[in-house]
C-alpha cells in the first residue's frame, strides 16, 4: 500500500493587494508591513513543505490580487515554487487573478512579457471546466481542478 499523500494547501494570499482602500483602509506603512508578513508566512509555509517532506502544494485561488502584482512578487513566488521541486504545485487561478491574455500564469501573456519563467513543477488549471491530471510520481493519485479563465461579471 502506498503511503498517504500529504499536502499543504494555501489560498487567498492576495499578494500585492492594495490594502489602503476599501474596508481595511490601512495607511501606507501598515499596508507594506502586511505585505511583508504575507510573504514571510508564504516562505515559512514552503519551508514546512521541505521540513515535513510533504508531497506538494495546492493553491486554490487568488494567489495574486488583480493586475497590480509586481514583477518582484512574481519572481518571489516562482522561486518558492522552484525551491520545493520536484514536488508539484497545483494552482487554480481565482477571480482576483484569472487566467487570461495578460495573466502572469499564461506563458504567452503577462509572465512572458515580464521575462518570467514558471518552474516545471507548477501545474496551472487554466480552464473553466474541470480537468484531471496525474500527480507526478504517484500514478494512483490524480488531481482535478478548474480555474477562473477570465474576470467576467457573474451574469456572463
Amino acid at each position: 500500500m502506498a503511503r498517504p499523500l500529504r499536502v499543504l494547501q494555501l489560498s487567498d494570499c492576495h499578494f500585492d493587494a492594495r490594502l489602503t482602500a476599501g474596508r481595511l483602509g490601512l495607511g501606507e506603512g501598515k499596508a507594506r508591513l502586511r505585505e511583508r508578513e504575507r510573504k514571510e508566512a508564504f516562505r515559512k509555509a514552503f519551508d514546512l513543505v521541505k521540513q515535513e517532506d510533504l508531497d506538494g502544494v495546492l493553491l486554490p485561488g487568488d494567489l495574486f490580487d488583480d493586475e497590480g502584482v509586481t514583477t518582484d512578487t512574481l519572481r518571489f513566488v516562482a522561486e518558492e515554487f522552484e525551491r520545493i521541486a520536484p514536488r508539484p504545485v497545483f494552482l487554480a487561478p481565482g477571480n482576483h487573478d484569472p487566467y487570461g491574455g495578460a495573466s502572469p500564469y499564461n506563458p504567452q501573456g503577462g509572465g512572458k512579457a515580464r521575462g518570467l519563467r514558471w518552474p516545471q513543477n507548477l501545474h496551472v488549471f487554466a480552464h473553466e471546466d474541470f480537468r484531471t491530471t496525474a500527480w507526478p510520481g504517484r500514478p494512483e493519485v490524480t488531481v482535478t481542478g478548474c480555474g477562473v479563465a477570465a474576470d467576467l461579471p457573474s451574469e456572463q
